[in-house]
């Protein structure tokens, strides 16, 4: 087991891990270090030590995050922490002159290019969230991340360059599916595929079928010349309602605006604009697309929160989506009766203070 000098260094409720162990090792010998550690492991213990290393030696540290949003965040942190901590991005400027400073990437450039004083008393720099490097010659060496990693940045400062990792990740990763109000594991933790819970979701994603052509506008029907399956007389049905729907997007001159559909023709009604009654989207019903989404989104929220699987994150592509489903799910009641009576106290207090400044309610 390796022996760290202690004095002066963060103390932990816990045995460190043996990459920590080993990147520790590593910054007390002063040799460039690179921690590719899986989310959760614990890549923040050896960015702490390295900041009290810095202070036990009078010199400083800089922390990078690619983004002001990071960077703001991890000032709070360490502030927690530390007590000589400081930020600089374009738009906050706190305590320049501490052994600890938080910046971006780019305010850190700036200062190289400008050579800055402060860098003259730098011992340590932290890049956090290094997977943000973009660099031609990265992708060109990539055979794997770390690999690659060490490649350029041992090849730019022409010095070693060691590489602490992790064999697994601590928390496991698995694969869900969301179907009809339940969740079906369909890869668990040693990546292993689950056909069960996708035969599930597969029946479930069937039976909804089945009951949206049931309440559909048009009937399930069977030919009276034809002995159908079920299953067979399902997907006849679902098939030709696609193609009723379609319908508009395959008419020219004047019509096809009724259904949320584009109409191709001379004049203003057969402009390619959606129709008024499309609601937001642009195909049919798409406006009814939106609000079926949103309410899916507030039932799922509503079931992670029964088998205590908050907090999450719901992820779209389009910005316009994330405001509407934000919106419909600020409806959803996520605190329990204690926690909205701890919120309400809190607002109330702050308010009071903020009376004698001028505040007006």
């Amino acid at each position: 087991m390796l022996i760290f000098r202690q004095t002066g260094l963060p103390q932990y409720p816990f045995e460190l891990d043996v990459f920590q162990k080993r990147a520790v090792y590593h910054l007390e010998k002063g040799d460039s270090t690179f921690v590719a550690a899986h989310t959760s492991a614990g890549k923040t213990a050896v960015a702490e030590y390295a900041i009290a290393l810095a202070q036990r030696h009078m010199t400083r540290t800089i922390y990078t995050s690619p983004i002001k949003a990071l960077s703001n965040q991890k000032f709070r942190d360490f502030r927690d922490t530390f007590d000589d901590v400081g930020i600089l991005t374009g738009d906050v400027q706190i305590r320049p002159e501490a052994s600890c400073l938080i910046m971006t990437t780019e305010i850190l450039r700036s200062m190289l290019y400008r050579g800055a004083d402060l860098i003259r008393d730098v011992e340590f720099v932290i890049f956090d969230e290094v997977h943000y490097v973009n660099d031609a010659e990265f992708l060109v060496y990539r055979r794997s991340s770390t690999d690659s990693c060490r490649y350029l940045f041992s090849r730019t400062k022409k010095k070693d360059i060691y590489v602490i990792s992790t064999p697994k990740r601590p928390v496991p990763l698995e694969h869900y599916l969301y179907a009809r109000g339940e969740i079906h594991k369909i890869v668990d933790a040693r990546k292993k595929f689950i056909q069960s819970g996708y035969s599930g979701v597969s029946n479930q994603i069937q039976l909804s079928r089945i009951i949206s052509l049931l309440f559909s506008r048009r009937p399930l029907t069977i030919p009276s010349d034809k002995r159908l399956s079920y299953k067979q007389a399902v997907d006849s049905n679902s098939a030709l309602q696609k193609k009723e729907e379609l319908k508009p997007f395959q008419r020219g001159g004047r019509g096809g605006g009724q259904r949320g559909g584009y109409s191709r023709g001379g004049g203003a009604a057969g402009s390619n604009r959606p129709s008024s009654s499309s609601g937001t989207g642009s195909g049919p019903n798409a406006g009814c697309h939106t609000a079926t989404a949103r309410n899916m989104y507030i039932e799922l929220v509503s079931m992670l929160k029964k088998k205590n699987l908050l907090p999450t994150v719901i992820f779209t592509f389009s910005k316009k989506k994330c405001e509407e489903y934000a919106a419909g799910l600020s409806k959803v009641a996520l605190t329990s009766a204690a926690e909205k009576s701890e919120v309400h106290v809190f607002i109330e207090k702050s308010l009071t203070r903020l009376q004698g400044g001028g505040y007006c309610a």
